[in-house]
């Protein structure tokens, strides 16, 4: 353990907990405003390999009981998101910025490291300000909890008095709206509650479905009419999830009702925003950012997160409309805080003209999903199976496989015995001793201490890897055919394994339209969920399939057929990438390849390696004559100078293209 202080005392008031002691970093970043008589710097556990885990952090902090006893320590600061969580037993760390917690009688406190200052200096400041603060407050005596706002709350429960509050709400130009629900899939959702926000300290809560299965008929026909009247602006944040589920549960009848849909769709959106998508414009950069609203909005609202929110029924119903109210609060203050940031960035065009509209998009595509034919989907996760079953086969009969085996038997044995203080087992005993070929601890013991084959990669822990691409590298570093063939097996179980375990599941949950008899997957898109701004998809990812060549790739497309009466069409844009590059580097020669009609693969294939194809020719360039004289050269290498507007130039055109 390494330690620091300013002076060498008795007692110091404050401890420090840090990665690493860098004291010139330390004393910039969280003591410019604190007596550096009354602190106490000791570093946290590390490892040359991995991460501390929980258990090693707690075993930690009972280590140093005696430490703060004996400098009478009071506040501890926890610099690093781990060691809070297994200090504090609390599941997140960011969420408690600004809280004091008591553990073992010591007030315990969460910054972030002072190392995240390089990456996103004006962020990671703000939090580590916003801890200190309340450090200070309550050494002062006069500290609050984050999140102690005021507001006027209006919980409206019969039709008659909902249909009263909503009819108040008509008139205002924005509104923020959330929904809480029974389920995250837009069929079984339901709408537990919803509330509506007029601003910071103002808005309404009210249930309506008494369970996912139960719609409260009247209260949904008052809702669906208010959202038909309001003509102003709602503010939702991750507006695509909270439209998807209110199209779905007020104007669908079923996951096939297109007209519903797009009726819902026109309704839902017809003035929105997203606080989601703007604050990631505000706050996106290469350290990554946190688009959470409940991390968003921290320093207004605190950390009311409820525990049991996946399961909405389970909590009280006071206090789901509280917590329900407290988003639309707080997605006003993420508006109020963020929007005038990404506008002082010049973003706004990004985010009308492009975020904005994608949104409509995404709530059609997650509303409408994928055809599946199901007995196809069957059948295909028959066959896997088989292979499956092949490749396991395969393992347990070889004889490499069969002696590691004995040898973990062999080693289970003597470990049991050595705590045993009477009965004694035996090698007969050891039947749930196996070999797992998912079981990297064994695959890296099997390969790599057993069979002595090289470390050609490493895992993100620094352990030796054993991926398949590891696997089928690892073929072409041994002789040894047995172990070729079980390198094989191998790759062969983690290709089927990973479709079984990934993709069927998701598969066989498919959503059953009754109205086509079919089944559709559906999925979530996030618009901003990635640090480069490209769409990602969960839950599952309908952006994931086995690659086209790879072994499964045609069976698993085989699953997607369209209903009988329907057409399922595929679209790609044409070189999207290269056309993006030329747009907006306005590059004179990449702009050439489409507005001279090539193509801008196979020339650049050509500029590469033109001593491979010989046989191609420039046959169209244009001159520098104001681009209306074109040289034409022909296969026999005469050429011909052509004005644009001659009809032997079109013919030539027509011919080539």
């Amino acid at each position: 353990m390494s330690y620091w202080y300013d002076s060498v005392q008795d007692s110091y008031k404050i401890c420090f907990l840090v990665n690493t002691i860098n004291v010139d970093k330390i004393k910039k970043e969280y003591l410019s405003s604190l007596d550096l008589k009354d602190i106490l710097v000791l570093d946290l556990p590390t490892k040359e390999k991995g991460k501390v885990t929980a258990k090693e952090y707690k075993e930690y902090w009972n280590t140093l009981k005696e430490t703060f006893n004996n400098y009478n320590i009071e506040y501890v600061v926890v610099c690093n998101g781990d060691a809070y969580k297994a200090f504090t037993k609390s599941p997140k760390a960011e969420v408690n910025l600004g809280y004091i917690k008591l553990v073992d009688n010591r007030k315990v406190l969460y910054v972030p490291d002072y190392k995240m200052v390089f990456y996103d200096p004006e962020k990671t400041r703000a939090k580590i300000n916003r801890s200190i603060s309340s450090l200070k407050d309550d050494m002062n005596g006069m500290y609050h909890p984050p999140g102690t706002i005021q507001y006027n709350s209006t919980y409206p429960k019969t039709p008659s008095e909902i249909k009263e509050e909503l009819f108040k709400l008509l008139p205002c130009d924005k509104l923020t709206c959330d929904i809480e629900t029974f389920s995250l899939r837009p069929h079984l959702a339901g709408i537990a509650s919803i509330g509506f926000a007029k601003n910071q300290e103002e808005g309404i809560a009210f249930s309506v479905d008494l369970f996912a299965d139960c719609p409260n008929k009247e209260v949904r026909q008052i809702l669906k009419k208010f959202f038909e009247q309001y003509q102003g602006t709602l503010i939702f944040h991750n507006i695509a999830f909270d439209t998807t589920v209110l199209v779905y549960q007020l104007y669908m009848s079923d996951i096939a009702d297109t007209k519903g849909c797009l009726e819902g769709i026109k309704v839902l959106l017809k003035n929105f925003e997203d606080t989601k998508l703007i604050a990631y414009l505000a706050t996106n950069s290469c350290a990554g950012n946190e688009l959470g609203l409940k991390a968003l909005a921290q320093e207004f609202a605190g950390n009311y997160a409820q525990e049991e929110i996946e399961h909405v029924e389970k909590i009280p119903e006071a206090q789901l409309l509280e917590y329900n109210l407290k988003d639309c609060l707080s997605t006003w203050f993420v508006y109020n805080k963020y929007k005038p940031i990404m506008l002082k960035d010049n973003q706004e065009g990004i985010y009308k003209n492009l975020f904005l509209p994608c949104i409509k998009d995404i709530v059609q595509m997650q509303l409408t999903g994928f055809p599946l034919n199901m007995k196809r989907v069957l059948e295909v996760e028959q066959i896997l199976k088989e292979d499956q079953q092949n490749a396991l086969k395969g393992l347990e009969n070889s004889s490499i496989i069969k002696n590691f085996i004995d040898v973990l038997k062999q080693e289970w044995v003597e470990q049991r015995n050595s705590v045993l203080k009477k009965k004694r087992v035996t090698l007969e005993d050891a039947t749930k001793v196996t070999f797992n070929p998912r079981s990297h601890p064994q695959l890296q013991r099997l390969f790599y201490e057993e069979l002595g084959l090289p470390v050609i990669n490493m895992t993100a822990k620094c352990l030796p890897s054993t991926d398949s691409d590891t696997l089928k590298a690892l073929q072409n570093h041994t002789d040894n055919e047995e172990i070729k063939k079980i390198l094989q097996f191998l790759i062969d179980f983690y290709a089927v394994d990973k479709i079984l375990t990934a993709f069927i599941p998701a598969f066989k949950d498919a959503v059953y339209s009754p109205k086509l008899d079919w089944h559709f997957l559906i999925g979530n898109f996030n618009l901003g969920g990635t640090v480069s701004g490209r769409l990602s998809s969960n839950r599952p990812n309908l952006q994931q399939l086995p690659a086209t060549g790879t072994k499964y790739a045609k069976l698993m497309k085989s699953c997607f057929q369209a209903p009988k009466g329907w057409c399922l069409c595929g679209l790609d844009f044409n070189a999207l990438e290269d056309h993006i590059s030329a747009l907006l580097t306005k590059d004179k020669n990449k702009l050439k390849v489409y507005t001279d009609g090539y193509d801008g693969h196979c020339l650049r294939a050509n500029s590469y390696w033109p001593e491979l194809m010989p046989d191609i020719q420039e046959q169209l360039k244009v001159l520098n004559k104001e681009g209306k004289i074109y040289k034409v050269t022909f296969d026999d290498g005469s050429i011909k100078y052509l004005h644009e507007d001659d009809p032997e130039l079109k013919e030539f055109q027509n011919a080539l293209y």
